[in-house]
């Protein structure tokens, strides 16, 4: 895959305005049990599988070694800088709020945060970038003792779906025992397991997947997910049904998509191929916009539409300033290029 392939980058900046547009806005807006808005939401929501996925599909074997530095790189530098930001956004916010705290406590608790739960709550979404760089050098390694991809999807599903049964109630930690000794991960390594099944799927059927019968029976399937909706809340490896089902519905959507955009997506798409092409200064900056405008205390009085209209307003702006900032050569290493 040395070919720019529009579809996929077509593809990408569609997920990535869905995750911005239809999951995090309104989820700070109040919007709740809206019909529309809760079919809109089953349209994409298998994106976070399609972005374990298609970074599967360019994986290239490389020693560990170089692995580690090209992706500390693309992946690492983005994750601390933009998680420092969204630290830097909670203290303020904090400070804004409330005169109940200390030194220790505005440094703390970001930092606590992380190490349950992957990023800051000023940058959530920013987890991903943790795990994908997990995944991308754990399969490198397994990939360098000749472990087949569909076995280690297979078997890393099996654990993810071990882990989530065994979750701890304050959701911080799953535990497990092994020879009578309780053994406690943070929650958050069931992502990562998870993750690694779809990146894994996505090295074994980059080159078979776009056919016309996966194509309609990856329709199918993923039409059915309609009227019985399942679906995973990937981060914290939690469906919101069934663990088996949510999965399988996910990889169909993967599936179908990606069968569809190659058969009528396949051309530059102006603004969605930009984003789909840009999609890391995208996906750094848009949560520690709309967080921090959410946040402060004018919002709180706007209707739920005002909220979706300042929102979205706002972190259209913030991004068109992002883009501009980021692409230059001086900081264009803070979101992982060159």
């Amino acid at each position: 895959m040395n070919k720019r392939e529009y579809h996929f980058d077509n593809l990408c900046g569609i997920f990535i305005l869905y995750m911005i547009f239809i999951v995090h806005i309104p989820a700070h807006c109040d919007i709740k049990d809206n019909l529309f808005h809760n079919h809109l939401l089953l349209l994409l929501d298998c994106f976070m599988g399609w972005f374990f996925y298609k970074s599967g599909m360019y994986y290239k074997k490389k020693p560990v070694a170089s692995a580690l530095k090209s992706d500390f790189r693309r992946l690492l530098i983005p994750y601390f800088f933009f998680n420092v930001l969204g630290a830097i956004a909670d203290i303020t916010l904090t400070m804004n709020k409330t005169n109940d705290y200390t030194l220790y406590s505005l440094l703390r608790d970001p930092f606590m945060h992380t190490l349950y739960h992957e990023a800051t709550t000023g940058n959530q979404a920013i987890w991903f970038l943790l795990s994908l760089f997990i995944v991308r050098i754990l399969y490198n390694i397994l990939n360098s003792i000749h472990i087949k991809p569909i076995a280690i999807a297979i078997v890393t599903i099996i654990l993810a779906y071990y882990l989530h049964t065994n979750i701890q109630s304050n959701t911080n930690f799953s535990c497990f025992t092994i020879i009578g000794y309780n053994i406690h991960v943070p929650y958050y390594f069931g992502n990562i397991l998870w993750g690694m099944s779809f990146y894994s799927m996505g090295v074994s059927l980059k080159s078979t997947q776009i056919n016309i019968f996966v194509f309609l029976f990856s329709f199918s399937i993923y039409l059915f997910h309609f009227f019985f909706p399942h679906h995973m809340d990937v981060r914290a490896n939690e469906p919101h049904t069934d663990y088996s089902l949510s999965t399988f519905f996910c990889l169909s959507g993967v599936l179908f998509y990606n069968n569809f955009s190659y058969h009528f997506m396949n051309m530059k798409i102006a603004l969605i191929n930009y984003i789909g092409q840009n999609s890391m200064i995208f996906y750094c900056t848009h949560f520690i916009i709309i967080r921090f405008i959410s946040e402060l205390s004018f919002f709180y009085k706007l209707t739920p539409i005002e909220k979706i209209i300042v929102l979205t307003s706002a972190t259209i702006f913030a991004l068109k300033v992002s883009d501009i900032v980021f692409h230059k050569k001086r900081f264009s290493i803070l979101v992982g290029t060159k």
